[in-house]
């Protein structure tokens, strides 16, 4: 063939056709002699990949790409090697799972995936799905609602390295980009919104992150304190997107507990304490205080906030009375007279306070109300008509020691 194309004279396209093939078998060779060294491999790979465009536009018909595609289901498998080890090696187990689940998916097996999953094995997961959508999108951290945010505890049976994450939801394509978005965890007994340190400074915050536009991913890695419950805030820097997440605990034991929290806004809590019937006016004064103190903490002003602020001036003023008229009762005997206005103006005002302040309107309570106004305004009465005949008798005392005085009797 080669003589008959020479008498032709294509010499010059048997030359480029042998130089190309040359070249092919050269990148091939390149790829074979770098297959242990990922770096190498894939530089090899780029060449031999060029060398097989240009056969092509020479219209040559040998072809490298068989050998081109197995090297590079070669370098696939030293990247995934090389990712698994760094993984194993940092003992974050979400990465440890990542990087395993992709060298499974391409085949891989050996000491290193045997290791791997071995550590998978030891970690206890849970994972939890939340969403920020209605009322519970809080917004930036130290913001008036920031509490309303969705809220996790977690407990766990050791000290132990632990990786917190929180994904949001492919679907959530309207919080990322807008997104700003972050993770705080805390320490406190009670809510999660006292564990953070912008809002009360006495509190320990575990950690948090930064808010960013771009972030779809946060993790927080740490050692969670033993049978202490440890509450975790996601939130979104813009309280007007929505959007789902998923929340997962990691840790080196079997015993995490990992729960959500039921987020009651104040509001609620406090309309469900001035709606309570069954508590006395003692427990419900405290508190009404305790909610009030919270709301002026955070900024929070508005009709429920401004009612729970009269209930609590109603309760407090209640109780004042009582606790005057019980004093009066008690000390009437031993009262002196210069200490009638005293008293008197004290229980006056007491009982036009209640009567401004009082929110109880129906039912066994209004009647008691109703029953210690009805009892003080008698007392007042009493006193009001002791005092005047004590007042009077005084007169009449005055009156005639200045008749005495004047007569010139011993006096």
């Amino acid at each position: 063939g080669g003589r008959k194309t020479i008498l032709q004279g294509d010499l010059p396209l048997i030359a480029e056709s042998a130089r190309l093939m040359l070249e092919q078998l050269r990148a091939v060779y390149e790829m074979l002699q770098a297959k242990e060294d990922a770096g190498k491999l894939r530089r090899a790979i780029l060449a031999a990949e060029e060398a097989e465009a240009r056969t092509k536009e020479a219209g040559a018909k040998t072809s490298i790409r068989q050998d081109i595609a197995d090297h590079v289901q070669l370098l696939e498998g030293l990247e995934a090697h090389e990712l698994l080890k760094t993984a194993v090696e940092s003992k974050l187990i979400p990465r440890i799972k990542a990087a395993l689940d992709n060298a499974l998916a391409l085949g891989l097996e050996g000491e290193l995936v045997a290791q791997a999953q071995e550590m998978i094995g030891r970690v206890d997961g849970a994972s939890v799905a939340g969403a920020f959508q209605g009322w519970q999108r809080g917004g930036r951290r130290g913001g008036r609602s920031w509490l309303n945010n969705p809220q996790f505890k977690i407990t766990c049976t050791a000290e132990v390295p632990t990786t917190l994450t929180v994904v949001l939801s492919e679907a959530s394509s309207n919080v990322a980009p807008l997104g700003v978005f972050a993770l705080d965890a805390a320490i406190n007994e009670t809510v999660a919104i006292e564990g953070v340190k912008q809002l009360l400074p006495n509190s320990k915050s575990l950690g948090g992150s930064e808010y960013d536009e771009s972030m779809s991913e946060i993790t927080l890695e740490g050692v969670l304190p033993e049978m202490f419950p440890v509450y975790l805030v996601p939130s979104c820097f813009n309280t007007e997107a929505e959007g789902g997440f998923t929340v997962t605990v990691m840790s080196q034991t079997h015993g995490v507990n990992f729960e959500c929290v039921p987020v009651v806004r104040l509001e609620d809590e406090m309309e469900g304490v001035m709606a309570d019937t069954s508590a006395g006016d003692a427990h419900k004064l405290l508190a009404i205080r305790e909610l009030i103190a919270k709301t002026e903490l955070l900024g929070l002003q508005n009709k429920v906030t401004d009612s729970a602020r009269k209930f609590w001036a109603s309760l407090e003023g209640e109780r004042g009375l009582i606790k005057l008229i019980q004093q009066v009762e008690s000390q009437r005997e031993f009262t002196e007279e210069h200490e009638d206005p005293l008293i008197i103006g004290k229980l006056s005002a007491a009982i036009a306070n209640v009567k401004q302040t009082s929110q109880k309107d129906g039912g066994a309570e209004a009647q008691d109300f109703a029953g210690n106004v009805t009892k003080a305004t008698r007392l007042l009465q009493q006193l009001e008509a002791e005092a005047a005949m004590r007042e009077a008798a005084a007169t009449r005392a005055l009156e005639a020691l200045e008749y005495a005085i004047g007569s010139g009797r011993d006096v």
